[in-house]
């Protein structure tokens, strides 16, 4: 035991100051995504992210005075990817529309992190080991969080899950222990001592907690990207060429390991998966509509919605197709999504960035780095990252530890990049509003509603409206609340705007629900139907109709029994008690207002 304190000592000395103060901030800079907030918000993260970018760069503002010679660093071809893909998601965002707001700052924080990190590997602050062992420990955090959670001494985020960590659901969490394994992989297989033993904890502590995340998505990154790290850091491709036939065993081996591996897990959650394959399916109808342009950032919800119900309306699909359709809040493959998003350019400017920098992360064999983004690409295939403030920062860290930091044209100096960055961070700052306020009054709003202080609270979020205006919870609430209070044009222009944030049948019905008080029956029909259309696997909407053409002033008797069929004979997705009751609704109503059924 003395013998390990005094390699761990040892190491410590070896250990600049600088270098271990710069990756405790940077450190911050991952883990404040973490944060969890009364309410949940994306733009509450970026307000904390801001801040700690900004403590950050004035540490190493100081911190640069005590640097003799400050070394100038490059505009590469990795930088201009990236700017080029920030400039056109501006371009194609909608400003009128103002959907995500909190998006395009995130980027300028992402933005600034990447040349803040370079400045900091560019003059000795920071090195692409330092950033393997932040991404470490902002795995372990995440691990022991979830372990806390499963054995009920800390709560999830979700009522439906034991383990969810920092997120809503195991699945984004289990993905982000999967990015950060391979690289505590690597720093194991590459160190000695100390350092191999904490290596080694910090994998157990993660491997641990991924089995019971129930991902296979982030199953399949981890031990994809483990075998890379494998083969590379012990340097197996020799092995190929000495012993090509014992390799070619081996390889067919793992083939078929892999494919009875996919079989088992593809079964284990069959219906997601179906799912999955169905909205894949979809979003590639859309993307061949616009392959090239894409249909503008934040797009996502409108154009699957659209799509989704053009392919219940053709009637080609099968009741398999039919019984796995939801309403998915994202493509489950980022990939899908950029394209459909933002068209065939910004995936092609997206897969650029990040060819190039594991091209430069290969060559200066960082092979924990390229191991972590590897398991997140792999993630990214089937799940959605990409909605997660904590996953942008991460993949970062990643890209910008690999990244080559010179290059031969000299197009900023370090001299101008600090204060330029600090300033930058200053002014996005001072542009956000302070989370805590916002939901100072939003809870309040909830509060004074059902006391009865309906003027008061309608007000509030009238007031918040402007800063709160991309979070669907918000706007459904507000449109709720407006249409209880009879101020049914101002709740379905609400509703709209809902439809273009998240897809929800649910609300389809609440705008009918609205016309249908104003007496506006064909537009309530019209709502109805899109219902219907877009998930024909739920009866509520068939029950609707069939109550609007059973209304006096309305009356359709023939399509009264074609809805009334549905209701009645129409196996429901999910059986329940409300089924029946709206089955023995409709009979009464047919008997009393003497309809057919």
């Amino acid at each position: 035991m003395e013998e390990v304190f005094l390699q761990i000592k040892r190491n410590l000395n070896k250990i600049e100051w600088k270098q271990l103060l710069v990756s405790i901030l940077l450190s911050g800079c991952l883990c404040v995504t973490f944060y969890q907030f009364p309410i949940s918000d994306f733009s509450f993260s970026t307000h904390a992210l801001t801040l700690i970018i900004f403590l950050t760069i004035s540490i190493v503002l100081i911190l640069s005075f005590f640097l003799k010679n400050k070394k100038k660093i490059s505009f590469t071809l990795s930088d201009l990817f990236l700017l080029s893909f920030f400039v056109y998601y501006i371009i194609r965002y909608d400003f009128n529309e103002q959907l995500a707001n909190w998006r395009i700052i995130l980027w300028l924080d992402i933005l600034i992190l990447w040349v803040l990190i370079k400045w900091l590997r560019h003059n000795g602050l920071l090195t692409s080991e330092c950033i393997s062992w932040v991404i470490v420990a902002s795995g372990c955090l995440q691990a022991i969080w979830g372990l806390l959670q499963l054995y009920n001494f800390y709560p999830s985020n979700h009522v439906r899950y034991d383990m969810t960590g920092s997120f809503l659901n195991p699945g984004p969490f289990t993905g982000y222990i999967s990015v950060a394994f391979p690289v505590a992989f690597h720093l194991y297989l590459k160190n000695k001592d100390c350092k191999q033993w904490l290596a080694l904890i910090a994998m157990a502590i993660m491997f641990i907690i991924l089995p019971a995340g129930m991902s296979r998505s982030a199953w399949i990154g981890t031990i994809v990207a483990s075998c890379f790290v494998l083969f590379q850091q012990k340097g197996l491709k020799k092995y190929w060429y000495t012993t090509k036939r014992g390799s070619t065993i081996t390889i067919l081996l793992l083939v078929i390991v892999g494919i009875i591996g996919g079989v088992f897990m593809f079964n284990l959650k069959k219906d997601s998966a179906y799912g999955r394959l169905f909205i894949w399916g979809n979003a590639c109808t859309s993307i061949a509509k616009r392959p090239v342009t894409g249909y503008g950032s934040c797009s996502f919800s409108e154009v699957y919605a659209s799509s989704q119900s053009e392919k219940f309306l053709s009637g080609n699909y099968s009741e398999r197709e039919e019984k796995v359709a939801g309403n998915p809040e994202y493509a489950f493959n980022e990939y899908l999504q950029i394209w459909m998003e933002g068209g065939l350019i910004m995936l092609l400017l997206f897969i650029g960035l990040v060819l190039i920098c594991m091209k430069q992360g290969l060559c200066h064999k960082q092979y924990g780095l390229c191991g972590g983004l590897i398991s997140f690409l792999c993630f990214a295939f089937s799940s959605y990252p990409f909605q997660y403030p904590s996953f942008w920062t991460i993949l970062c860290f990643l890209l910008a530890g690999m990244a080559t930091i010179q290059s031969k044209s000299q197009i900023y100096s370090d001299n101008q990049s600090l204060p330029i960055l600090f300033v930058l961070s200053v002014c996005i700052f001072l542009s956000l509003s302070f989370p805590y306020k916002q939901i100072e009054i939003w809870e309040k709003c909830r509060i004074l509603y059902p006391k009865g202080e309906t003027a008061l609270a309608i007000n509030g979020y009238k007031l918040l409206y402007p800063s709160l205006k991309h979070n669907p919870k918000f706007i459904l609430e507000y449109a709720q609340y407006l249409s209880n209070n009879k101020e049914y044009e101002k709740s379905n222009i609400l509703y709209e705007r809902y439809l273009k944030l998240q897809c929800n049948s649910l609300v389809y019905n609440l705008i009918g629900d609205n016309y249908l008080k104003l007496k506006q029956f064909q537009l309530a029909e019209k709502y109805y139907k899109k219902s219907i259309n877009f998930l024909p696997n739920r009866i509520y909407p068939y029950y609707l109709l069939a109550k609007l053409y059973a209304e006096p002033q309305f009356r359709q008797p023939e399509k009264f029994k074609e809805m009334a069929d549905k209701v009645l004979y129409k196996k429901p997705k999910v059986h329940s008690k409300a089924i029946e009751e709206m089955r023995e609704e409709i009979r009464n109503i047919a008997q009393e207002r003497h309809l057919p059924i």
